[in-house]
C-alpha cells in the first residue's frame, strides 16, 4: 500500500473522489487497483497537494472562456459571465438572425426563386438567437445572464427562467428583473429560455377543450371547427429569442493537432489562404479571430476543397466563414477538430445536397459549432463520427442538420434546424443529442425517399426541446405530403425498400405547440408526391419491419394532430412496437391507444402493438 497526505483547496483523483476546499485527507491505495481510494479527513488548513509519485492527482482545471472574435458580432440581447471557486470571467457571446429574404439557387449557378421568410411564417417563431461557447472538466460552475435593455422579443423585468432541456434538471432563478443565475455540475449544452412559463401557460390556456386534428378526416373542416385551437399561436418571448450555453469538456489530445510541424499551416485573421495553401497542407489550424474563405472556387458554391487524412483545426475564438468540398468522391479521413466555429454567413442556399452542404461526407467532426449554413449541414462517410457538436442560426428549409448513414455515430451534441434534423439512413447511432427545431420537416427522421433498405438503426437519449411545424389548410402537394408525414419522429417512406430493426427510446418530448408526436406510413406516392419522389406500386412501396420504440415521453399542452400509423398497401409494416409511451401523463396502452392515435389503412392489433 501506498499512504499519500493530501492537503489542498480542491484534489479530484480520476473522476472518483473529491477533496473539498480546507479538506485534508489520507489516500490509501494499491498500485495493482488505483481505483480503491478512502478518505480520511484529519484536518483542515490551506495549503498545496503534496502527492506520491506512485499516485499521479490532477487538480481540476479552470473554466476556459475563448476570445472575442469580433465586437460587431457580440450580442445585443445577452452578456454572460462564469464563476468558477473566486475566479469570474466573461464568456463571449455572439448572436445570429432570421433575413428578410434569401436567394435560392441551382447548383449550376440559375437563380431559382427568392424565399420570404415572413410570407413564409418564419417570423412567428425564432427569430434571433445568442451563444455562448466554453469548456471546463468539472463543476460547480455559476452562470449569471443579463439581458440587455432593448433584448428583442423579451419583456422586462422578467418573471421567471427555464433551463431546457428539463432532463438536465439545472433550476434558475431570476436576480434583480433582468439577470438569470443557475449552475452547472458537468459541461452541457442547454437553451435559456426567459419567461418560459409565461407562455407555456398561455399555451396551456389554448389546449383546454382543444381536439387535435386527424389526417384521413376532413382537415379545413377540422381545422377550422371552434375545438380546434391551434389556428394563431403566437411563440413569444425567449422562444424567439433564446439563448445556446455550449459547454464542452477540454478538448482531448488526438483533435489537437501539432501546430508547429511543417504540414502544418497556421492561419492568422487577415490572411488570405489560396486553394494551393490548403492543398499542400495536411493541417490547416486556424487562429482566434474571423477568417474569411468565402471567395474561394467557384460560384455559386465558393467550396474550399479538401484532401484525404486533412485535419482542419478551428481554434477557440476563430470564426471562420466557409463552405468546404471534396474533388471527386473519393476523400476519406478528413477531421474538422476545434472549439471554434464555422459560419455559412456570407454563403447562398443551394439546394442540391453535396453541393450546399456546409461540409459533406467527414470522417470526424468534434467539438466546432456550425452557425448560418446557407443550406444543408452535415453529412457522415463510412463509421464516421460527429461529437460534442452544435449547429445554430438555421433560417430557412433546406438547413438540414445531419444525415447519418454508413454505420456512423452522432453523440454528444445540439442541433437548431429548419428543416430535417436528424436524417437516418444506413445503420445509424444516434445518441445524447439535444434537437430546436422549427418550422418545417421532421427532429428525428428516417430517409423517406432512398430506393435501398435501411437497417439496425439506434436512436437514444434525445432531447425535442421545441418543434413548431404548423399544417396550413390548403390542399397544395407540398400541404398534402405534410399532413402525413410531419411529426417530431417519422418514419414516413415512399420507396421500393425495408426499413427494419431500428430502435428509438429514451425520447423526451417537451414543446408549448407540438405538430405531431409521431408518424409512420408506407406512401403511395401515385396519390400523394410533393415532387420529390419516384412512383410506387403494389409490387414496389416501402416496408417497415420491427421498430421499436421506448420509454418515449411528450409533454405538450397543444397537439396539432394525431399521431399516425398506416399504409397505402397492404403488408408493409409489421412488428412495430411502443413500450412505455406517455403523452401528457398518461400512458399510451391497447385500451387507449385510439385517443392518441390515427390508424389508416393496412394497420392492426397484430401490426402494432403497445406495452
Amino acid at each position: 500500500m501506498a499512504l499519500i497526505k493530501v492537503t489542498c483547496p480542491r484534489i479530484l483523483y480520476q473522476g472518483l473522489g473529491e477533496f473539498r476546499l480546507g479538506d485534508v485527507g489520507v489516500l490509501f491505495f494499491s498500485k495493482q487497483d488505483s481505483k480503491r481510494i478512502s478518505c480520511r479527513p484529519m484536518y483542515c488548513m490551506r495549503a498545496l497537494a503534496v502527492v506520491c509519485a506512485l499516485a499521479p492527482v490532477a487538480a481540476r482545471a479552470e473554466v476556459v472562456v475563448y476570445p472575442a472574435y469580433a465586437e460587431t458580432d457580440r450580442s445585443p440581447h445577452y452578456e454572460v459571465t462564469v464563476t468558477q471557486g473566486r475566479r469570474t470571467k466573461e464568456s463571449f457571446t455572439f448572436f445570429s438572425s432570421l433575413k428578410q429574404s434569401y436567394p435560392v439557387y441551382r447548383a449550376d449557378g440559375t437563380k431559382e426563386s427568392t424565399f420570404d421568410s415572413f410570407a413564409f411564417g418564419r417570423g412567428q417563431d425564432m427569430t434571433c438567437h445568442s451563444a455562448t461557447t466554453l469548456s471546463f472538466d468539472g463543476g460547480p460552475v455559476t452562470f449569471r445572464v443579463r439581458i440587455r435593455p432593448g433584448a428583442k422579443h423579451i419583456s422586462l423585468p422578467l418573471t421567471d427562467a427555464r433551463i431546457l432541456p428539463t432532463s438536465c434538471r439545472i433550476p434558475a432563478r431570476v436576480v434583480g428583473g433582468d439577470t438569470i443565475v443557475f449552475t452547472m455540475r458537468k459541461p452541457e449544452k442547454v437553451v435559456v429560455v426567459p419567461n418560459y412559463q409565461k407562455v407555456w401557460d398561455h399555451y396551456v390556456s389554448l389546449g383546454r377543450g382543444h381536439e387535435p386534428v386527424s389526417r384521413h378526416q376532413d382537415f379545413q373542416r377540422e381545422m377550422r371547427a371552434p375545438t380546434y385551437r391551434g389556428r394563431k399561436l403566437p411563440n413569444g418571448e425567449g422562444f424567439r429569442n433564446p439563448l445556446f450555453i455550449l459547454a464542452h469538456l477540454p478538448e482531448p489530445t488526438r483533435d489537437i493537432p501539432p501546430k508547429d510541424s511543417a504540414s502544418t499551416l497556421v492561419v492568422r485573421p487577415g490572411v488570405r489562404i489560396t486553394q494551393r495553401d490548403l492543398d499542400d497542407h495536411d493541417v490547416v489550424w486556424f487562429t482566434s479571430g474571423k477568417h474569411d474563405l468565402s471567395t474561394l472556387g467557384s460560384f455559386p458554391a465558393h467550396a474550399a476543397l479538401l484532401h484525404d487524412g486533412q485535419h482542419i483545426y478551428l481554434e477557440g475564438g476563430a470564426y471562420v466563414m466557409a463552405r468546404f468540398g471534396y474533388r471527386g468522391n473519393q476523400t476519406r479521413n478528413v477531421r474538422v477538430t476545434g472549439r471554434g466555429v464555422l459560419s455559412g454567413r456570407k454563403h447562398v442556399w443551394i439546394t442540391q445536397h453535396g453541393v450546399g452542404d456546409v461540409l459533406p461526407r467527414v470522417n470526424r467532426i468534434s467539438g466546432i459549432t456550425v452557425t448560418d449554413r446557407a443550406a444543408f449541414g452535415l453529412s457522415t462517410s463510412r463509421n464516421a463520427t460527429i461529437d460534442d457538436v452544435a449547429l445554430l442560426g438555421a433560417w430557412h428549409p433546406n438547413t438540414d442538420a445531419v444525415s447519418v448513414t454508413e454505420g456512423a455515430t452522432v453523440e454528444n451534441c445540439l442541433f437548431v434546424s429548419g428543416d430535417d434534423s436528424v436524417k437516418l439512413l444506413k445503420n445509424p447511432t444516434v445518441r445524447n443529442v439535444v434537437i430546436w427545431h422549427g418550422a418545417n420537416a421532421h427532429p428525428l427522421m428516417v430517409q423517406a425517399n432512398q430506393p435501398y433498405d435501411f437497417k439496425s438503426g439506434l436512436v437514444e437519449d434525445v432531447d425535442i426541446i421545441c418543434y413548431t411545424a404548423r399544417l396550413k389548410d390548403n390542399n397544395g402537394a407540398w400541404q398534402k405530403w405534410a399532413r402525413i408525414s410531419d411529426a417530431a419522429i417519422g418514419v414516413v417512406r415512399a420507396a421500393d425498400s425495408t426499413v427494419s430493426d431500428f430502435t428509438f427510446r429514451d425520447i423526451r418530448i417537451e414543446s408549448p405547440f407540438l405538430c405531431r408526436p409521431i408518424a409512420i406510413y408506407s406512401v403511395d406516392t401515385n396519390r400523394i408526391n410533393p415532387g420529390w419522389f419516384g412512383r410506387t406500386s403494389s409490387t414496389r412501396h416501402s416496408r417497415m419491419r420491427n421498430l421499436s420504440f421506448e420509454n418515449i415521453t411528450v409533454t405538450s399542452p397543444l397537439i396539432q394532430m394525431e399521431s399516425l400509423i398506416g399504409s397505402d398497401y397492404a403488408g408493409a409494416l409489421s412488428g412495430i412496437r411502443f413500450r412505455n409511451l406517455r403523452i401528457n401523463g398518461a400512458r399510451v396502452t391497447e385500451r387507449n391507444a385510439e385517443r392518441f392515435f390515427q390508424f389508416g389503412p393496412n394497420c392492426d392489433d397484430q401490426t402494432v402493438t403497445f406495452e
